[in-house]
């Protein structure tokens, strides 16, 4: 038997391979390359709005006001960020109804539903913040506790509307004759409180004393009916009369039976 073969030197088929080796590891290290760029540029445009999305949620949550959102892009992201925008309204829509809600309890909890001055809660708060300012001011203060006469009377013959729309147009009378300085408060019933801030002497508390008593004995124009009281008023001072809250509202209580 005859074997035929055929041979060939080793280094030009080495030389090659390394050749063709070399050309390849070029072209995936290109390739890698490519992607690398590739891929930090879509993670640019994919991960600067989500950043900014990040961002204004975190704003969001710290002072209640949305930031810029990407809500112009046509993409998946544009529109995660105009729902993001319009989740965002919604919150601020919801905490600015609550926040109105609060501030009608809190004024309805330190005020009076009929006349609308201040109550018996709101009067004790000024009065004890009043004490203390006069006490490092060395001020002067006032508490007028006034009653109604004849309200009962009113009350058991017209009812209750009448009795009503009398406290109701004495409380403004009331507003009206004080200062804005002043606090007026309906303690109950028929029964209200002036503070009167930093008075310059107790002649001076007297008149305004009278001159509340003139404008509550005016007369009252009711559904055909003239009404009219009067009122009693009794006074208590600071420092002369009390140093605490009860002590001012119980002597003006006292002064005024």
């Amino acid at each position: 038997r005859l074997v035929l073969g055929v041979t060939r030197p080793l280094a030009p088929i080495v030389a090659q391979a390394n050749s063709l080796l070399h050309g390849t590891l070029r072209v995936l290290g290109w390739v890698i390359a490519a992607s690398a760029v590739l891929a930090f540029v879509l993670a640019r445009l994919l991960v600067k709005p989500l950043a900014q999305m990040g961002q204004a949620l975190a704003r969001f949550a710290r002072g209640g006001t949305m930031g810029s959102l990407p809500t112009q892009r046509s993409d998946e992201i544009g529109a995660l960020a105009r729902e993001v925008h319009t989740m965002g309204m919604q919150i601020q829509q919801q905490l600015a109804l609550l926040h109105d809600n609060q501030e009608e309890l809190q004024h309805l909890a330190q005020h009076d539903m009929l006349t609308g001055l201040p109550n018996r809660r709101y009067l004790q708060e000024r009065l004890a913040q009043a004490l203390a300012q006069a006490q490092r001011g060395g001020r002067r203060l006032a508490l007028l506790f006034i009653d109604l006469d004849r309200f009962k009377d009113i009350n058991d013959s017209l009812g209750h509307e009448a009795g009503d729309a009398v406290l109701v147009a004495l409380a403004q009378r009331l507003q009206s004759t004080t200062r804005a300085a002043d606090t007026v408060a309906r303690m109950g019933g028929d029964e209200f409180v002036v503070l009167v801030d930093a008075p310059a002497n107790r002649a001076h508390i007297a008149a305004i004393a009278e001159k509340l008593l003139q404008a509550l004995q005016q007369d009252i124009a009711w559904q055909g009916h003239t009404l009219q009281v009067g009122a009693s008023i009794g006074i208590s001072c600071f420092p002369d009369d009390g140093q605490t809250v009860q002590e001012m509202l119980a002597h003006a209580d006292r002064a005024m039976y």
